[in-house]
């Protein structure tokens, strides 16, 4: 539980709560085996010893603290005298289970979100008739996996690295080059050509085209058509030149 601050205040449920009176009777005896005085938890508390302050809680009118707030205390003023960087105290059962169920339920929708995502690429693909190979089906996926499900980055390869046995495409890189071709002539696949300074050809990046995807499912024109059409007839015409 935390303040208006954001420090970690000291939670009754799960800790055990004790008033200033009872907690110097929890502390060892020191110089000439006196307990420390009352006067010594409230400096504690407001001035702190090297930076550290231990923390408290007022219950009604009455300043308290916790026993683990007290062994946390400790534990950092030990750590500031070694000259270690003090371990965070440990959070309340109830905060850990708290995040706990935070991050299963993040996970269950990331893997719905991956799920979906799949989903719609598959029947994109289905849609795609006998124009959908073996190939063809295999590199989308293979993209689709390298990209955290179609989500971040790119997948880099050359067509010799994406024919090779057994982990891709498992054929010849002239068979790569036409199915990444028709991968993007589908409007399934985007293909960023990248060139060095030089200008020298470099190994292409691959990311799923989810507009073309969506396009794909919902039966409309693609973009992806015309521009790919484009490029092709100025191949041809520079061919011709």
């Amino acid at each position: 539980m935390k303040g208006k601050k954001g420090v970690e205040m000291i939670d009754i449920a799960t800790e055990e709560v004790l008033s200033f009176a009872d907690a110097v009777k929890r502390l060892p005896r020191r110089r000439g085996g006196a307990r420390p005085h009352i006067a010594t938890l409230y400096r504690w508390a407001q001035h702190g010893v090297r930076g550290i302050r231990l923390e408290t809680i007022m219950v009604g009118a009455t300043r308290c603290t916790s026993v683990e707030k007290l062994q946390a205390y400790f534990d950092a003023l030990t750590s500031a005298a070694d000259g270690q960087v003090p371990a965070p105290a440990p959070l309340p059962k109830h905060r850990r289970a708290a995040i706990a169920a935070a991050e299963k339920r993040l996970r269950a929708e990331a893997a719905a979100s991956h799920a979906e995502r799949w989903n719609d690429l598959v029947l994109a693909l289905s849609r795609m008739g006998t124009k959908c190979d073996l190939y063809l089906s295999r590199f989308v996926r293979l993209v689709f996996d390298m990209t955290h499900g179609g989500t971040s980055g790119e997948l880099i390869k050359s067509y010799e690295a994406l024919a090779e046995r057994p982990l891709w495409l498992c054929c010849s890189p002239r068979k790569v080059r036409s199915t990444i071709e028709k991968a993007e002539r589908l409007v399934l696949v985007r293909v960023h050509r990248r060139r060095s300074y030089q200008g020298s050809q470099l190994d292409n990046g691959y990311s799923i085209d989810w507009a073309g995807v969506r396009a794909i499912i919902s039966g409309g024109p693609t973009e992806g058509f015309f521009r790919f059409g484009l490029r092709v007839r100025r191949r041809r015409r520079r061919r011709r030149e």
